[in-house]
């Protein structure tokens, strides 16, 4: 591990180097911070309970995170802890910092009795397809990522009309 990283479950207190890190992601994948402070304050809503993070810091400097989910049922009836995103900052990349965000989220999996620890990756993000090749993670190719957004999204939300209407 990288001299000088502590991680931790992100709290109140890690409010603003979360967000510097939250807009950073948002930058880097969308193009825009846009978003990013909402983002945060969502992750670090006592009553939200649907998402937590992790951050790391190097030199207590913002260097990554990782946002999660517990997810039941899983695999023998235990849970299973999905994590949803996974940045690190381009200041530290490939120093480590990712992997050691990844054994902190394996950690938390096993001391909660999770059965597994699962997320998704984009097929054209090669760099970080390679990252979790070389930690030892298995691609699972018959799992199909669906997703409703948009006008999809709010057509499945529409209340459906009664039959004969």
């Amino acid at each position: 591990m990288q001299e000088g990283l502590a991680i931790r479950r992100a709290g109140g207190g890690d409010f603003a180097a979360l967000e510097t890190l939250m807009k950073e992601c948002l930058t880097h994948y969308s193009g825009s911070p846009e978003g990013g402070t909402a983002a945060t304050r969502a992750l670090l809503a006592p009553a939200s309970g649907s998402a937590e993070a992790v951050i790391a810091l190097v030199d207590g400097k913002p260097a990554g995170f990782a946002s999660f989910a517990l997810v039941y049922p899983g695999p023998e009836g235990r849970g299973t802890l999905f994590m949803k995103d996974l940045f690190v900052s381009a200041a530290v990349r490939s120093r480590a910092v990712g992997s050691a965000l990844v054994r902190y989220l394996a950690q938390l999996a096993t001391e909660l009795d999770c059965a597994r620890l699962d997320w998704t990756a984009e097929r054209s993000n090669g760099r970080a397809l390679a990252f979790y090749d070389r930690i030892g993670a298995a691609r699972i190719e018959e799992k199909i990522f669906y997703r409703l957004e948009g006008a999809a999204l709010a057509a499945m939300a529409a209340p459906e009309e009664a039959p004969g209407q």
